[in-house]
């Protein structure tokens, strides 16, 4: 295995890397672990903890009522919902513990699963996880865009100019390159070529989201630094949680014809219900365990573990409550989107639908570091700090195209939230459920008993199976959505 470590593109010896810690001082990586222009082995596991519930308890899973407990109905959704939460937990453990093969510690899914199975494994896992990644970013600017529309009060022209000039005065305020400045420029411009100006469309809100997710990248550039948000964003979460649980108690309580049958043929049940499979799968899982392990100081299995726990045990029960009370007030016709259906007051409905969009500022950070890593890695000078004018001036392209391409790709297609059924299936059932146990039976397999070993194989068969059915069924919901609506179209 270490000869062909050493031939992957990530196994490059850290010992000529310093990486900068979010304290200003320097230590050196790790001589067995791939080098990273980002922070590592810094953070306490409750950083990481409350990282986790916060990322995941956003509007983005906070609003799964209508894609889990909808297709499913009360009994099957409370037993998926179960099943998947405890083989998320176990999925994510085990690939935490191995963190280190062969006195090597990994600081990237797809450098593991390069040294464990080859190239080949090594490229299926960095475009799973990327698409994944990515994917995942589109969803949460239309999410956290619909959140901004819904909870604007500002006039109609006013939101349209401050459009085409945030990314200007965003240029001056970090020094762009022209490179950058035109990709920015572009998007805007397309976009507003794409509606009537005088009406005020959903692109709009889609532009100024990559806009402010765009900024935040820029200003917070590594996970670690995170930490300094962490307590608005446990704020923002618990704002969140109690404007929309308290209205929708209240609708429920007054909503007496509320139903709770699950419509559609017998196809479209059946095809609906692995869609909300992969939907819960989202809703447990990151896809970047390692990347987020890295960030952990010594011991870092044992601090994952802790963290890991933290999010099961106190992140678990918010979003699922949520999910539960939303599904018991609004039945069948639960929206897709919860803040949108609370019958108010108004100032309610503004409370939660900012509270939403600038949680998913935070959490969305969270999904997107590995990307904004791997190109940081790649083309930030390791021999100046992650301030200095050089690394600022290439950081601000690299999100700027980042960002732009995402936003331009949302507001062709604006029902992006489908795509959260593909990247759970194709994507995170993968890397969350089957490839921890593949590599459990590569690395341990001849010295574990017949019990484990077949243990791990039902986890390998049964949720590769899942990964075709959940895959199939998100696909065909795409194709019928691809039907329905045009391009730029303002939901």
């Amino acid at each position: 295995m270490a000869d062909l470590a050493a031939q992957l593109p990530g196994q490059k010896v850290a010992a000529a890397f310093d990486v900068e810690c979010s304290n200003g001082r320097k230590h050196r990586g790790d001589s067995l672990a791939p080098n990273s222009a980002h922070t590592t082995d810094h953070d306490s596991w409750l950083q990481v903890g409350v990282l986790l519930v916060t990322g995941f308890t956003s509007g983005y899973v906070l609003s799964y009522s209508s894609l889990i407990l909808r297709p499913l109905g009360w009994l099957w959704g409370s037993l998926c919902m179960a099943f998947i939460a405890f083989f998320s937990l176990y999925g994510n453990c085990l690939l935490a513990e191995l963190n280190a093969i062969d006195g090597r510690r990994f600081i990237r899914y797809r450098d593991l699963m390069g040294y464990v199975f080859g190239r080949k494994m090594y490229y299926t896992t960095y475009v799973l996880q990327y698409s994944m990644l990515v994917l995942g970013n589109m969803g949460f600017i239309m999410l956290a865009a619909k959140s901004l529309k819904a909870s604007s009060w500002l006039p109609d022209h006013l939101l349209i100019i401050f459009t085409d000039l945030f990314f200007i005065n965003s240029v001056s305020l970090i020094h762009y390159n022209r490179i950058s400045c035109f990709f920015l420029l572009k998007t805007t411009q397309e976009i507003n070529l794409a509606f009537d100006a005088s009406a005020l469309r959903l692109q709009v809100y889609i532009v100024i989201t990559g806009a402010v997710y765009f900024i935040f990248s820029v200003l917070v550039p590594t996970m670690s630094a995170m930490r300094e948000w962490l307590g608005l964003s446990v704020l923002l979460t618990l704002a969140y949680i109690g404007t929309v649980t308290a209205t929708s108690v209240k609708d429920g309580m007054s909503n007496s014809v509320k139903s709770y049958h699950v419509d559609g043929s017998t196809a479209g049940k059946i095809f609906n219900a692995f869609g909300a499979v992969s939907a819960i799968v989202v809703s447990h899982n990151s896809g970047l365990l390692p990347e987020m392990q890295s960030t952990l100081r010594r011991p870092a299995v044992k601090n994952m573990k802790a963290a890991l726990l933290m999010q099961f045990t106190v992140g678990l029960p918010i979003y699922y409550g949520v999910t539960v009370i939303g599904y018991w007030a609004y039945g069948a016709e639960v929206s897709a989107y919860l803040p949108e259906q609370i019958s108010g007051p108004k100032w309610a409905k503004v409370l939660a639908n900012l509270a939403m969009f600038v949680q998913s500022v935070v959490s969305q950070h969270m999904f997107l570091t590995p990307v904004h890593e791997t190109l940081d890695t790649m083309y930030l000078n390791p021999e100046e700090s992650l301030w200095s004018y050089t690394n600022m001036k290439r950081r601000s392209l690299l999100r700027a195209i980042v960002f732009a391409v995402n936003s331009f790709v949302v507001a062709m297609f604006p029902f992006m939230g489908d795509f959260v059924n593909l990247l759970g299936s194709f994507a995170l059932l993968p890397l969350s459920l089957v490839f921890p146990s593949m590599i459990f039976i590569k690395v341990k397999g001849r010295t574990a008993s017949f019990t484990t070993k077949a243990w791990h194989w039902l986890n390998i068969i049964l949720f590769s199976i899942f990964t075709i059915l959940t895959t199939v069924s998100a696909v065909r919901l795409i194709i019928e959505n691809v039907r329905i609506y045009h391009f730029f179209a303002n939901t």
